[in-house]
């Protein structure tokens, strides 16, 4: 089951705007319009701002446990695989027994992305280390209007 369409971000800094597009249904650049300037410039807003505006509850992550629970989705914090030094937002989701991952850089020319499971060739690496900073039960209202 693949719950969010993976966008591409479309520059190399539109990756939280374009993860938070794929949560909510939006487009990625409806999402940048709005909210990058906030969100990555002056960042004076956040996940939880946005969500709080429309409505979907959530939970923070924690130093001491950065689980995902089944049933939920999450923004994840990760290094970044094309930019050394740097971190790079993904979406990932566990349900169904499965575990599923969103990299807004998978299918860009030459750009590694993460997957959640074995590798297929020399782009994909698997995830296996985050920060998760904000995560989303699924059995929401939000999601179940949506679908």
């Amino acid at each position: 089951m693949n719950r969010f369409l993976l966008q591409q971000q479309p520059d190399d800094k539109t990756c939280m705007c374009t993860c938070l597009a794929m949560l909510i249904g939006e487009s990625a650049e409806y999402i940048i319009g709005k909210y990058h300037q906030h969100m990555y410039d002056d960042r004076s807003t956040w996940f939880d701002d946005v969500f709080d505006e429309i409505g979907i509850e959530y939970r923070y992550g924690h130093p001491k446990n950065g689980a995902i629970n089944w049933g939920e989705a999450a923004l994840l914090t990760v290094g970044s695989l094309n930019f050394e030094g740097t971190m790079h937002q993904i979406l990932v989701w566990a349900e169904d027994g499965k575990f599923y991952v969103a990299d807004p850089q998978a299918g860009k020319d030459g750009r590694k992305y993460y997957v959640a499971h074995e590798p297929q060739d020399d782009m994909q690496v698997q995830l296996s280390g985050w920060r998760l900073d904000i995560a989303i039960p699924l059995n929401q209202k939000f999601f179940e209007d949506a679908a």
